[in-house]
């Protein structure tokens, strides 16, 4: 009787500790989900006040792993800039990987403003569908700010209402906001790692751009 009583000790004494487990599991799996994998910006630049302002995004990689940004593996240690664009049109109209980050380490970045904030592996994943699935531009509706301002919405930042604002009034906005100018910092890639985005959805691939692109003047 008294070996049974002990068991029954023994089994309450396992169970407890398999519940005890169970919840630090959980709850370390849901701190993890919340920690940080990039941070966001929500960018546009104005290199001749008498042209038109250019938006785009960049992410920088806060992980120590490679990191999925739309059609593109971002490194460790590294960042790449996001936009569409039509100032590259020999390559096509829509999305272009680390055209900004290039042309702006080359050139510099002129008047350009942003706001940032960190993002977790489940905003930048549904950051990365809008990505892939927008891959088109036009002038007036879907232009440069509209994408950039939807990825921004989709990581959810603090909302940009209607996505379709025109280049100065967005350049406003960010400014009634917490936000950075002229101090920006982006990883500079290697010419063969400026990408245009071919197809769309879970068909998109990367083909590198023609050296045109590379001289293009964005914003």
């Amino acid at each position: 009787m008294k070996s049974v009583k002990v068991l029954k000790r023994v089994l309450c004494v396992i169970f407890s500790l398999a519940i005890v487990f169970s919840l630090a599991s959980v709850m370390a799996a849901s701190a993890a989900g919340n920690e940080p994998v990039a941070r966001l910006y929500l960018c546009s630049n104005w290199r001749k006040l008498y042209s038109t302002p250019h938006a785009f995004i960049y992410v920088e990689n806060l992980s120590g792993k490679d990191i999925k940004v739309g059609a593109y593996t971002c490194h460790k240690g590294e960042g790449v800039s996001v936009g569409t664009s039509a100032f590259a049109q020999i390559n096509g109209f829509g999305v272009y990987y680390n055209l900004e980050s290039y042309n702006g380490n080359k050139r510099g970045l002129d008047n350009c403003v942003y706001m940032v904030r960190d993002i977790t592996a489940s905003e930048l994943s549904s950051m990365s569908d809008f990505i892939v699935n927008h891959n088109y531009w036009e002038a007036i509706a879907l232009n440069c700010v509209y994408f950039a301002v939807g990825c921004w919405n989709r990581a959810g930042g603090d909302h940009i209402m209607p996505i379709d604002l025109p280049p100065h009034i967005l350049r406003a906005e960010i400014k009634n906001h917490p936000h950075g100018q002229d101090d920006l910092k982006m990883y500079y890639p290697d010419s063969s790692r400026v990408y245009k985005q071919r197809g769309s959805g879970s068909g998109a691939y990367l083909e590198p751009v023609r050296d045109s692109a590379l001289n293009c003047t964005i914003g």
